[in-house]
């Protein structure tokens, strides 16, 4: 989770268009100073370029194999790990009935 940002950053930071980095659209932030030196930027930005984009692939994978682990773990194990994460499926507990009222 901290690699995309930091990937993010650091290609824009070498990118050939040199656009500005504006955090949430209000703070202007600066580039990487480590990346400045760089005298050609076009095959650092391609490789980042690649890292950040098979980094958001590996993401988007993880995100994915976890939800389907909490989904098994709900439909087919049916134990109560998606309930305890989800507090609106918790179920109330089963009202057993005392001997006295079944006996009559």
């Amino acid at each position: 989770m901290f690699a995309l940002p930091l990937t993010g950053w650091a290609l824009v930071s070498v990118s050939v268009l040199n656009i500005p980095t504006v955090l949430y659209g209000i703070l202007p932030w600066p580039d990487l100073p480590v990346l400045a030196p760089l005298g050609d930027r076009a095959p650092a930005e391609a490789l980042l370029k690649l890292v950040h984009a098979y980094g958001a692939y590996a993401l988007l994978a993880l995100v994915a194999i976890h939800t389907a682990a909490a989904l098994r773990h709900h439909f087919i194990i049916r134990d109560d790990v998606l309930s305890r994460m989800l507090p609106h499926l918790r179920r109330l507990p089963a009202v057993v009935p005392s001997r006295k009222e079944h006996s009559s």
